[in-house]
């Protein structure tokens, strides 16, 4: 496994997002919202865009943006702890960006991640038995 990226490396690729974004968004954006979640192989990224006051839903994410956030995710997996399931990122005019992590709930999804996703994270992302999310614990002894 490679080094966690520091701060500076994870604010770099935030960066990256932020500017690629401004340079996608339509004129009259006032905010984008983007819930990107994965638990092994299994992967989304969703966007609400609001124009002008009205919301704008299934914004498709260009897939430069779900790679950065892949690239984000990998470089953030520390060997005791894994990585996070769930980023949202909020992008705001004129350009101000913020994003939350979630390292231990289940992703919201329907259906939920298989015993398979959960298998698959531990192999790319391993983590101490004492930070296995209960869910996934769950899923794994089914």
């Amino acid at each position: 496994m490679t080094q966690p990226l520091g701060f500076e490396g994870q604010s770099e690729i935030v960066s990256d997002i932020t500017t690629t974004l401004l340079t996608l968004l339509p004129e009259g954006w006032l905010r984008l919202q983007i819930d990107y979640r994965a638990v092994g192989d299994n992967v989304a990224g969703d966007g609400l865009l609001f124009l002008d006051g009205q919301r704008v839903a299934g914004v498709d994410l260009p897939e430069e943006i779900h790679d950065r956030f892949a690239a984000l995710r990998k470089g953030m997996a520390h060997p005791e702890r894994g990585t996070w399931f769930q980023t949202t990122y909020w992008l705001e005019q004129p350009g101000s960006a913020s994003i939350t992590y979630e390292w231990q709930e289940m992703p919201a999804w329907d259906p939920p991640p298989s015993a398979e996703d959960c298998a698959r994270e531990l192999e790319l992302h391993p983590r101490s038995a004492d930070a296995v999310p209960d869910w996934m614990r769950e899923r794994l002894t089914r």
